[in-house]
């Protein structure tokens, strides 16, 4: 069976090693451990500390993880049916607008209270709608 593991390519990512070592990772919504087989580069990256999760069977990491949402904030557009969102992201100088209708706020609003009600969270307090006139 060894012999079998270590034929296993590195799950990363454009990364072309076998892979080398076993790394696990706590993720879910059920807060499942997931293990990985990467190869020693990858294995040292991840030991060092860098951003690092499993995606389905890929292992994504550096550049590759998706960016940290740290606030947003929404305004009504006084031009348009809808709103400006706002998302300040980690690491960036400016903040990213995207405009949303009332029907992409409240198909945006039914996934986070579908995720939120399947992790245990509490749904949003407020009907869809009202998410063009609150900031978080």
């Amino acid at each position: 069976m060894s012999t079998v593991i270590s034929m296993l390519p590195c799950p990363v990512l454009r990364c072309t090693n076998p892979g080398a070592a076993f790394v696990m990772d706590r993720q879910g919504l059920g807060g499942r451990y997931r293990e990985a087989y990467v190869c020693a580069e990858h294995k040292a990256l991840i030991d060092a500390g860098s951003p690092w999760h499993l995606e389905n069977h890929s292992v994504v990491i550096g550049q590759d993880v998706p960016p940290v949402l740290e606030s947003w904030s929404a305004r009504p557009s006084l031009e348009a049916d809808g709103f400006t969102l706002t998302l300040h992201i980690a690491g960036r100088t400016n903040p990213v607008d995207v405009f949303m209708t009332p029907t992409e706020a409240r198909t945006l609003a039914v996934f986070i209270n579908a995720t939120n009600s399947a992790s245990g969270r509490h749904r949003l307090s407020a009907p869809e709608d009202s998410l063009i006139d609150r900031a978080h």
